[in-house]
């Protein structure tokens, strides 16, 4: 790697998906998509964190997705015999390709994004640092960062604007190059880039390319179709609180259907807006701690529980004062033939109202629905 302690990174995303047509009817086709907030196209940086949790290519089953990770690939620079760098490594580019059968690009929120915020970056990018160790090798294994629908208000996050239906780009200065050192233990490392459209739903083709001043490897996100997230909503007739109040079992259910016949590992996360609950907390941090219950069968029985964490019965999490709730990360449930499991979120207190989502991530096939059935 270079010697210098920042780098600086152009993300470029274009849309491929436009049909083929002369010069005047590619004009007309950009200015009517133009019109069309859904067909913008944008992109979004954010730092990947450490997960221990973080799946691996060789255990993902699905398709590519929209989303690559982009690191450093360390490729040790030529040196003389007194260790002296007498090399500095090429400028390369890292390009991936969203043609891909079938791919969806997902829609964000493009109407309401910002142009990329600059003003934490030093125009000097000329100060030297020591040069980071080398690692020859990429591991055997290539880590991801685990599935996640929230970005945090204390992460490193830049979003370009959606100005154009053709293409968008992201520049990006003064990125510290231990961002994008691969971890190689815990899936850290990198960042995560989303090209998107203006709105949920809006689908198409595009092509991903990121220009740097030394080498880069990018991965393409495996789609894990073991995920799922729904969402849901405490409204007046369902927000009961936990299970010290009386109607408790009124909160709003989902029902996870096991398609196995073996035990399955399961991952549980119950996740609020921020934005929307920050106030709320505010005035109650206690009434809306949030957890969920987690039944066999729908008799809701907290008394006898079937499923067992690190020996003992297993119902409930804990009702914290955060944004997200976890089930056990040892959380293994046995087959069910007959009745669906039941996922039933709740706040502490009751008349908390607010909208959740529910994501649960499984080793096995299996549905997830508010319908019973």
């Amino acid at each position: 790697m270079a010697s210098k302690p920042h780098v600086t990174l152009k993300v470029i995303v274009r849309k491929t998906s436009h049909k083929a047509s002369g010069v005047a009817g590619k004009a007309r086709q950009r200015d009517a998509a133009a019109k069309d907030k859904s067909q913008l196209v944008g992109v979004t940086a954010v730092r990947t964190t450490p997960n221990a949790t973080a799946p691996t290519l060789d255990d993902s089953k699905g398709t590519s997705s929209t989303a690559s990770v982009l690191r450093a690939h360390a490729k040790a620079p030529k040196t003389n015999f007194l260790g002296e760098i007498v090399e500095k490594p090429f400028a390369k580019s890292a390009t991936s390709s969203g043609h891909y059968h079938g791919a969806k690009w997902h829609g964000g929120s493009g109407a309401e994004a910002k142009g990329v915020d600059l003003s934490d970056y030093d125009q000097d990018d000329d100060a030297d640092a020591k040069a980071q160790p080398p690692s020859t090798n990429r591991p055997g294994k290539i880590l991801f960062p685990a599935p996640r629908l929230l970005v945090t208000p204390d992460e490193w996050c830049r979003v370009s604007e959606y100005a154009s239906p053709v293409w968008s780009c992201l520049f990006l200065r003064k990125v510290p190059k231990d961002w994008l050192v691969e971890t190689e233990s815990n899936g850290g490392g990198g960042l995560m880039l989303v090209p998107s459209l203006g709105e949920a739903g809006a689908e198409g083709t595009f092509e991903l390319q990121v220009d740097c001043d030394f080498p880069l490897v990018m991965d393409e996100l495996p789609t894990f179709k073991s995920t799922q997230s729904v969402p849901g909503e405490w409204t007046e007739a369902t927000a009961m609180g936990c299970h010290l109040h009386s109607e408790w079992k009124k909160n709003p259910k989902l029902y996870l259907h096991l398609k196995g016949v073996r035990p399955a590992k399961v991952q549980i996360t119950v996740t609020r807006s921020e934005l929307e609950w920050r106030a709320k907390c505010k005035r109650d941090a206690v009434g809306t701690m949030i957890g969920f219950y987690l039944f066999h069968g729908q008799k809701l029985s907290r008394e006898s529980s079937a499923i067992i964490v690190n020996g003992r019965p297993w119902s409930e999490t804990d009702f914290v004062p955060l944004h997200a709730v976890h089930a056990p990360q040892e959380l293994v449930l046995p087959p069910a033939f007959n009745e669906p499991y039941v996922i039933m979120p709740a706040t502490y207190e009751p008349h908390k109202t607010g909208k959740f989502v529910v994501c649960v991530t499984c080793d096995v096939e299996f549905t997830l629905s508010s319908d019973p059935e």
